[in-house]
């Protein structure tokens, strides 16, 4: 075996110990530099990685580089020789060695020397780059996999906790029954239901979509769902919950987004209902055989920082009161799947008004249908309940 022979297979030999000690790319850059410049006659050695779209220039320190003359040549697809005409060649610079990974760059060396280098010496040069290259591609990769994984870990850990904060338990006797559903379209989104015991014969109840998807509408959503609960120690009056809430959706986002809501009050002892529709799709009531659509509330919360006409719908009831409410992912699904009823919903409440698990539960199922042949567009988010007068 001859001495080059020798070198070349001792150089590969150090940086693999090197890539499996895995060694920081400054280090694995350095080896080399070094290696090439001692032992192959090399000069000159000017490298670019490419990440993020951009071209980074990671050899020698920048500050030693006119960045301007090489980035013309980065776009480069395959080897380059520059002539004594060229710019590069008036820099020392004899050979562009641009390396790809099918249609993307990964990143380019401009070497320079002054004896022409043999053909087998070019030849390990061109392995021993690929091997500097893909090793440091591997250790990005590998980063943004552990970045992906922890960023997974707080979706999901996110996603529990967005969970916690619908509500776990619902009154479900013969006369009072409640029950939700709730689907997000990522992990984490910004639908939200409530149901919240005020004494022993009122209750307050909510559903609610914020604009947007993902981890900033969850977010969004935790603040109002923190604020309707936190409120209700201190008033139980809609008008004024709605006015706070919406100073605090102007306050925290100043417009970027944005809220709708329904909201409720319904007192067993009493026998009231007691609304407001803040740009919500409208909820649908169940009374004496007959469906309406509840619209009578205000704007979108947040969109100002004031409210300026709430209108509160305030209703004696008497016999079998049925309410279906839903977001509106629930009614673009509906619209998209083909020759599906646009009364589904308004079917569903006329035949289980007064059974709100069943009639959750059929709503449930369509949607998961829906969700395993297709990607669903929206959050979806269900709450129904039921009341008679009998209740005391």
């Amino acid at each position: 075996m001859s001495s080059k022979a020798e070198i070349k297979l001792q150089t590969l030999l150090r940086m693999t110990i090197a890539i499996n000690k895995n060694s920081p790319s400054s280090e694995l850059i350095e080896l080399f530099a070094g290696s090439l410049m001692n032992h192959f006659g090399i000069l000159k050695i000017i490298f670019f990685s490419y990440k993020d779209n951009e071209w980074d220039l990671r050899y020698p320190k920048p500050s030693s580089v006119d960045l301007n003359t090489f980035h013309p040549y980065l776009s480069l697809k395959s080897e380059f020789k520059p002539d004594c005409n060229d710019k590069l060649h008036e820099l020392g610079i004899r050979h562009v060695l641009p390396v790809y990974h099918k249609d993307t760059p990964l990143g380019i060396f401009f070497f320079g020397w002054n004896e022409p280098v043999s053909e087998s010496d070019m030849e390990f040069i061109k392995t021993f780059s690929n091997v500097l290259v893909m090793a440091i591609e591997n250790k990005r990769l590998a980063k943004a996999e552990m970045k992906r994984n922890a960023l997974n870990r707080e979706i999901s850990l996110a996603s529990e906790i967005q969970k916690k904060l619908l509500p776990d338990r619902f009154s479900y006797e013969e006369h009072l029954k409640v029950c939700g559903f709730y689907l997000p379209f990522h992990e984490v989104g910004g639908d939200y239901y409530d149901w919240i015991p005020l004494n022993k014969h009122e209750y307050l109840f909510c559903i609610a979509d914020v604009s947007g998807k993902g981890i900033p509408a969850a977010l969004l959503m935790s603040n109002i769902q923190a604020c309707l609960r936190s409120l209700v120690g201190f008033t139980h009056n809609l008008k004024d919950i709605i006015i706070e809430i919406n100073k605090r959706i102007w306050h925290s986002v100043k417009g970027e987004q944005y809220a709708s809501m329904f909201l409720g009050k319904i007192n067993l002892r009493s026998q009231q209902l007691t609304t407001i529709n803040a740009g919500h799709c409208f909820p649908l009531m169940y009374e004496n055989g007959k469906i309406r659509a509840l619209e009578k509330g205000c704007t979108l919360l947040g969109i100002s920082d004031e409210i300026k006409n709430i209108d509160v719908e305030l209703r004696e009831y008497a016999g079998e009161l049925g309410l279906l409410m839903f977001t509106d992912g629930l009614t673009e699904l509906i619209s998209d799947i083909e020759n599906f009823p646009k009364d589904f919903c308004e079917n569903l409440l006329l035949k289980y008004y007064d059974n709100p698990k069943e009639l959750v539960y059929h709503i449930q199922q369509e949607v998961f249908q829906y969700s395993n042949e297709h990607e669903l567009k929206d959050d979806v988010a269900v709450l129904s309940i039921f009341v008679d007068d009998l209740f005391f």
